[in-house]
């Protein structure tokens, strides 16, 4: 059904004409890709696939796709000057956590609007919305919703309740590619590690990781590919969270990290940074 279903999207994509020419062979290979499925459990299914050949180079992408209903809640975790991805998941009882969104590496505190629980932690930096902040994350715990982002969303949003935190570029919102023109150009046309947060249906989350720096393994996407491979495997709304070295998805069934982050320049499990948040899924028994 997971291929099949990708399958049927992007061949209404290719007839309809909104996809451009040198990209329909990608379209095709992402749909027609065979996922290597790593866990199955806790309404969380973990997928990861090596393209041999996306968008012209190799790519490893990971994904965590989960059911937000019953006793599965959606959180963002914050820890004083850091730690790694699996320090913070751990510390919070996650069962899968990503990386979230960009911060100072000296102080360690994040450049992002974040707020947690109604408590206003950071603000976002003049020059973060100048070049790429333009969406961000709202979790209740039941659900996450992504939304637009800017200066004077910010100023108003202080005065509500609430968790969230700030990133971007916004990649899709409702299934459509979003305007990057605005966002610094380099930073969006150079092939990076990324991680994404995306939505499909109501109750379904994805955390998606794409490694990177590894030339004959993962080269890594820019900005444009990663909006259309979130497109073609039919994300809804989409975000752009902290990637490069950043770039981590932990998963508590299968021991630890499972993509391959890129901080000690070698392709395995061990390059872990420290980051300023995570956004993660944990177990709240129901009463």
């Amino acid at each position: 059904m997971y291929k099949t279903s990708r399958l049927l999207l992007a061949f209404f994509w290719l007839f309809s004409g909104s996809l451009r020419g040198q990209t329909v062979q990608d379209s095709l290979a992402i749909a027609a890709a065979q996922w290597q499925v790593l866990s199955s459990c806790d309404g969380m299914t973990v997928r990861q696939m090596m393209f041999p050949r996306l968008y012209g180079v190799p790519q490893t992408v990971s994904i965590a796709e989960i059911r937000l209903k019953g006793e599965n809640k959606v959180g963002i975790s914050v820890i004083e000057r850091g730690t790694t991805v699996s320090g913070m998941a751990d510390n919070v009882g996650a069962l899968v956590a990503v990386n979230g969104s960009y911060f100072n590496m000296e102080r360690g505190n994040s450049v992002c609007y974040l707020k947690i629980n109604g408590q206003v932690v950071n603000t976002t930096e003049t020059q973060e919305l100048a070049s790429r902040v333009t969406g961000a994350i709202h979790a209740d715990g039941k659900r996450l919703r992504i939304m637009p982002w800017n200066r004077q969303t910010e100023l108003t949003d202080r005065h509500r309740r609430g968790t969230l935190l700030a990133s971007g570029p916004l990649l899709l919102m409702a299934g459509r590619p979003c305007d990057l023109t605005g966002c610094d150009s380099g930073f969006v046309a150079t092939r990076h590690p990324r991680t994404a947060i995306a939505t499909v249906g109501n109750d379904k989350l994805l955390f998606i990781t794409v490694d990177g720096r590894a030339t004959a393994r993962a080269v890594g996407m820019n900005l444009i590919e990663l909006a259309h491979f979130l497109r073609v495997i039919g994300c809804r709304d989409a975000i752009n969270m902290d990637g490069g070295g950043s770039t981590t998805l932990w998963v508590k069934s299968l021991g630890g990290v499972v993509n391959h982050p890129c901080d000690n320049r070698q392709f395995d499990h061990q390059g872990e940074r420290k980051v300023a948040n995570i956004i993660y899924v944990y177990k709240q028994p129901t009463r």
